[in-house]
């Protein structure tokens, strides 16, 4: 995982890079590294455990929750019509879609197929603030899994807390600041039918008297299986006919979704207009895929911080998630599906 990470980092010119690879089923990380380029160019293992012990606003793969919210409550199913505008008004702030497009009329799996922002936010408003923000937290965002030294907590205001723009930003995921590890545990529900389990480090212990079965990990119910069954045949669609497509995995069934976030800029460093833009005017992204593959009980997250060659997880992220999975569902001997279908 860090070979992977630190070979793409190097290709893109990136800052820095971060994965986390578990089972969803009970919450074990396989896998976990971060590495970061120095001032002189070098790319190194960051020695701090970035995936938990930092935060980033997760754009565009935070909108899986909020559709799957909708979905849970009965207000919308896979294929309900919504009327998509390229722009929305929301508070003060106009809000639009990455590309120019007239008003169409979009259902939840064009919205996240297409990654459309302002589908996502009419679907918000359906839900309301406080089910959006309920279902976040219910997800696992907002709060430490306690799994791991350094891990903190990441960054969401109560719903009460909100502005008015928030029911705009928060469901496409700016304003709120999460974990790798949080993340990745959002689309673990949707992994494993609907209940989050939350991620543990140690899977035995051995005082010399042989080897003791940690205790399971903690576990809820977050929505249904019918509705977790549905989101995870829309995120399928986000790799084989939206921007996830660099995620594909030969002979397997891959589901997940890209994400570019801006990257808040600290003072003095960032531009006083614009909290987003750098001194020089300049915006910085986040850039992720997150997801798993369907029936293997495999999930991945990958985040690249600030590549020169495109802005977004579908170029920079999900290659490396492609290549992790394939080596993992090597490692685990874990067939095709076609292999098990003796017709096949």
């Amino acid at each position: 995982t860090e070979d992977a990470l630190t070979d793409q980092v190097e290709a893109t010119g990136a800052k820095q890079g971060m994965a986390i690879i578990t089972r969803p089923s009970t919450g074990e990380v396989l896998a976990m590294a971060s590495v970061a380029t120095d001032d002189e160019g070098r790319v190194h293992n960051t020695g701090d455990n970035r995936p938990v012990s930092t935060v980033f606003e997760p754009g565009s793969v935070n909108k899986m929750i909020t559709v799957a919210g909708a979905m849970e409550d009965g207000l919308i199913d896979p294929d309900t019509p919504i009327d998509v505008p390229y722009q929305l008004l929301v508070g003060d702030h106009w809000f639009s879609d990455h590309d120019p497009h007239p008003t169409t009329t979009w259902s939840p799996t064009d919205i996240l197929v297409t990654s459309s922002n302002i589908g996502t936010i009419k679907i918000a408003q359906m839900l309301g603030k406080e089910k959006v923000d309920g279902y976040l937290r219910n997800f696992g965002l907002g709060t430490s899994t306690k799994a791991f030294p350094g891990e903190v907590n990441g960054y969401m205001r109560r719903a009460d807390e909100w502005s008015t723009t928030d029911i705009g930003a928060v469901p496409i995921g700016q304003g709120i600041a999460v974990t790798a590890l949080q993340m990745l545990g959002a689309y673990n529900v949707i992994a494993n039918d609907g209940v989050y389990v939350a991620p543990r480090l140690i899977a035995t212990t051995d005082t010399g008297e042989g080897k003791e079965l940690a205790a399971p990990s903690d576990r809820h119910r977050v929505v249904s299986a019918e509705t977790a069954t549905a989101i995870r045949q829309i995120l399928a669609k986000v790799v084989t006919d939206g921007t996830g497509k660099r995620a594909a995995v030969p002979g397997y069934v891959p589901f997940g979704k890209t994400g570019t976030a801006r990257i808040p800029q600290p003072p003095p460093h960032a531009d006083p207009k614009d909290a987003y833009q750098d001194a020089a005017g300049r915006y910085h992204y986040e850039s992720s895929f997150v997801g798993g593959v369907d029936g293997a009980d495999l999930s991945i997250i990958v985040t690249i911080q600030d590549a020169q060659t495109s802005i977004f997880g579908g170029d920079v992220a999900a290659p490396v998630f492609a290549h992790l999975a394939s080596l993992t569902l090597r490692h685990e001997q874990i067939p095709p599906p076609a292999l098990l279908d003796a017709s096949a």
